[in-house]
């Protein structure tokens, strides 16, 4: 174990434990509070090249069709999840 957990190590560390924390998440009624706290979380592990299992992107594709389809706010939030599954599967591939 290392002296110190930086924000990375923990989220090497959690990687494949996510799932929970997006069902946690998909309980919040408030949509918009929703992908608030959704779209940074995502950017973390994408910045961090955090590798996520299946049942994380299930729970992801979930959120993405739990939107109203007629608000330019939520689909601004759509945009910013789908930006961040692309990556996410990018680094899902790499080596």
């Amino acid at each position: 174990m290392p002296g110190r957990w930086t924000t990375q190590l923990v989220n090497k560390h959690l990687g494949y434990r996510y799932t929970g924390v997006f069902k946690t998440l998909a309980s919040i009624d408030d949509k918009p509070s929703r992908f608030e706290i959704l779209i940074p979380l995502i950017q973390t592990l994408v910045r961090d090249n955090v590798k996520l299992n299946n049942d994380v992107y299930k729970e992801l594709n979930k959120f993405m069709h739990d939107y109203d389809k007629t608000s330019s706010e939520m689909r601004k939030y759509l945009k910013s999840i789908n930006e961040c599954m692309f990556l996410m599967k990018n680094i899902a591939h790499q080596n």
